[in-house]
């Protein structure tokens, strides 16, 4: 599987091509297989994801995009599918969700030989750091419940434009914790081990999928049979291995409404 390198080119410069058209022009499995097939796509990013990038696109631009801003451009028809996104009620509203690549569970993590925070319920009353627009703050009122059940409430939420900029904060001390998808955080941990150290959950299972502009059933269509066809091979868990060092039980189609 080819894999696009984070930070390609921030301009695509045209959609893809009707499903219908490409077959008038010849099989479409059979073009892809003869390389004959050139797919160009705009692609907006929930996060970089280099294990899932384009496959059979011999050109494809990656436009990463902050926060909810995917949604609103989605919604202009400024991007033809979203990326590395989580599937939420919010954005099932307007967007279509591929089948998952990930399982995408939010998790704290915490500086290094913080004994003050061992469990959950010691989160209470401390500063907390997220993205501003990320999935991940809309999802903090579960770990709000979570906290009254232990008898505590939520500290103050710093929003930041981006997790570097939480991360170094957490690292000078300035936050508590920051809360980010499982993944993301493992992948922190794993590369600054003297820095960082992972909690445990702060949400309930959700998912990460492509997406595409409601209604867009052929481009959905057409992305799900190579999803599926890279599960099905074995690919896709050898890649969420490979990437996350771990490989995750997914449904077919999930919703989070």
């Amino acid at each position: 599987m080819r894999l696009p390198e984070p930070g390609l080119a921030d301009k695509a410069r045209r959609r893809v091509r009707p499903r219908a058209k490409l077959e008038r022009a010849g099989h479409l499995d059979h073009l892809i297989g003869r390389r004959r097939l050139r797919i160009v796509r705009k692609v907006g990013h929930d996060d970089i994801w280099r294990p899932f990038g384009v496959r059979r696109a011999e050109r494809a631009h990656a436009e990463r995009l902050a926060g909810e801003d995917e949604e609103v451009r989605a919604q202009g028809v400024h991007v033809d599918d979203v990326t590395a996104a989580l599937i939420t009620a919010e954005r099932e509203k307007f967007l279509d969700f591929c089948s998952p690549i990930a399982e995408s569970t939010d998790f704290y993590v915490k500086k290094k030989g913080n004994a003050a925070i061992a469990s959950i319920k010691d989160l209470a009353g401390k500063k907390c750091g997220v993205q501003a627009g990320s999935a991940m703050l809309s999802a903090l009122p579960e770990l709000e419940e979570m906290l009254k059940v232990t008898g505590g409430k939520m500290g103050e939420v710093v929003q930041y434009v981006s997790y570097p900029d939480a991360y170094q904060d957490l690292a000078i001390g300035r936050t508590d914790y920051v809360v980010n998808t499982q993944i993301n955080l493992a992948s922190l941990v794993k590369d600054r081990p003297a820095i960082f150290e992972l909690g445990q959950a702060v949400s309930k299972k959700i998912y990460i999928a492509w997406a595409v502009k409601k209604g867009n059933t052929e481009v959905k269509a057409m992305l799900d049979t190579f999803l599926l066809g890279a599960r099905k091979s074995g690919e896709m868990a050898a890649l969420q291995q490979k990437w996350f060092g771990l490989t995750f039980d997914m449904p077919e189609q999930w919703s989070a409404a």
